[in-house]
């Protein structure tokens, strides 16, 4: 449909349902995407692909569950226990030197 400057008010008036019927569609999508997830979320399940190290599955169910990659799932936990481990460690090493008194140079904490 083409509007213009000589469109009857028909016209326009049938242009203004038309965009009303899709704005109303677009909305009532963007409801239902954000109720589904949330209740996804509610329930425990992963929204989405599953992250590195871990497959997307169902349960006996049939609803979506993410289980640990029997191929590199256990590579990826051990990268993560290692991080923590680190991240662990740097935290003790910043305690110990407030203690010590260390300061930053803006805020004057390490």
């Amino acid at each position: 449909m083409i509007i213009g400057k000589d469109a009857s008010a028909s016209d326009i008036m049938r242009w203004d349902f038309s965009v009303m019927g899709a704005k109303s569609y677009v909305l009532q999508l963007s409801e239902n995407v954000k109720r589904s997830l949330e209740w996804k979320l509610k329930k425990g399940e992963c929204i989405g692909a599953a992250p590195l190290g871990y497959l997307n599955d169902r349960d006996e169910h049939g609803n979506g569950a993410v289980v640990i990659d029997p191929v590199r799932g256990l590579h990826r936990i051990r990268q993560r226990h290692l991080h923590a481990g680190r991240y662990d460690e740097e935290m003790q090493r910043v305690g110990s030197a407030q203690q010590e008194g260390s300061r930053g140079q803006q805020d004057g904490a390490v």
